[in-house]
């Protein structure tokens, strides 16, 4: 009898063992796979739209950025409050836990992937800055730019220059082209169009939403001190009123193709329906994308006599000198520019 009761005695304890050991060795390892990644460099995960958590804790894994993708479920099921993971761009740094990556996920709490678009660029500089970037070939963006239907104020646009708002944009890596380029005209058509709608009635010349914006882009070209930009948009609404040739000079750089340092005046004789030495009227388009000042320069002029401006050659500043008549417009060329 004590032989058969020490025997069970053994074997409760060696089961006592087993579990002890069991359970020491589940706790030891869940915990280390709750521990995260230990690369010791940043991680850049990419979760597609539509991933369940099981396929989260898949991609994960993959990357190496936990262990388990077993233990990763148990875990979301205990801290994921919301039920689900958002999709996205995210960055994993080494010493975040498994519990702080699916906090991650489900605030959606995304790596930036910030691109600024400078003012007064033309679709194709705009779309060299998105290959730079990787996002996209600048073949591919042009490409979709004219293959794909935008709309702004609930119009199709024929061409998609000008209404590339320039800003700084937040890019997901994971947009294609056609993505980033309604993104763009998306937020032109947000900011811009409430306002023209709203100004329209009252501009000193009748403009469509696309002249305003080519009136705009030449603004835009022109001016390089901010406050100035209402002033020189008069300019042109003066000279519009009453059937005078606009005569910009960044109309002939787009007319000739390329940026010269200084014109001659043999490039103001160009053939070319941009050339506003040569015809009335705005241009047939814009000739860049301009920026939110200048565009509400345009939808906001300033009211004054001026049908001239030369840039002031004296203060080197990027101002200009304003004047009513052309008398007066050649003697300030002859004092601040030549």
């Amino acid at each position: 009898m004590k032989k058969v009761i020490k025997g069970i005695l053994i074997f409760i304890a060696i089961i006592t063992i087993l579990i002890i050991g069991t359970l020491t060795y589940g706790y030891f390892y869940v915990k280390d796979c709750l521990q995260g990644h230990s690369t010791g460099e940043n991680i850049e995960v990419t979760i597609p739209q539509g991933s369940s958590g099981a396929d989260a804790g898949l991609i994960l894994k993959e990357k190496g950025i936990i262990k388990d993708p077993i233990v990763f479920r148990f875990a979301m099921k205990k801290y994921l409050k919301s039920g689900r993971i958002l999709p996205g761009t995210y960055t994993f740094n080494p010493k975040e836990s498994v519990v702080e990556i699916i906090e991650k996920l489900e605030k959606g709490t995304i790596s930036l992937n910030l691109v600024t678009i400078p003012e007064g660029l033309t679709l194709k500089q705009i779309s060299e800055i998105f290959s730079q970037k990787g996002l996209c070939k600048s073949s591919e963006f042009i490409e979709v730019t004219k293959t794909n239907k935008f709309t702004v104020n609930g119009e199709e646009l024929k061409d998609v220059e000008g209404f590339l708002l320039p800003n700084t944009y937040d890019i997901p890596k994971e947009y294609t082209p056609l993505q980033i380029a309604e993104m763009m005209i998306k937020s032109f058509d947000k900011k811009i169009t409430p306002i023209y709608l709203e100004k329209k009635s009252k501009l000193p010349v009748n403009l469509t939403l696309k002249e305003v914006v080519t009136l705009a882009s030449l603004v835009e070209r022109e001016a390089s001190v901010p406050e100035e930009r209402p002033i020189i948009a008069g300019v042109y609404y003066n000279r519009l009123k009453i059937g005078m040739r606009l005569e910009c000079d960044a109309t002939i750089q787009y007319a000739l193709g390329h940026q010269k340092k200084e014109l001659l005046y043999s490039d103001l004789e160009i053939d070319s329906p941009y050339n506003t030495y040569k015809y009335e009227g705005l241009p047939p388009g814009p000739i860049a994308n301009p920026g939110e000042e200048s565009l509400k320069a345009v939808l906001n002029p300033t009211k004054h006599n001026y049908y001239f401006y030369v840039l002031n050659g004296i203060k080197n500043n990027g101002t200009h000198v304003f004047s009513e008549t052309a008398r007066e417009h050649e003697h300030a060329v002859d004092k601040y520019l030549r």
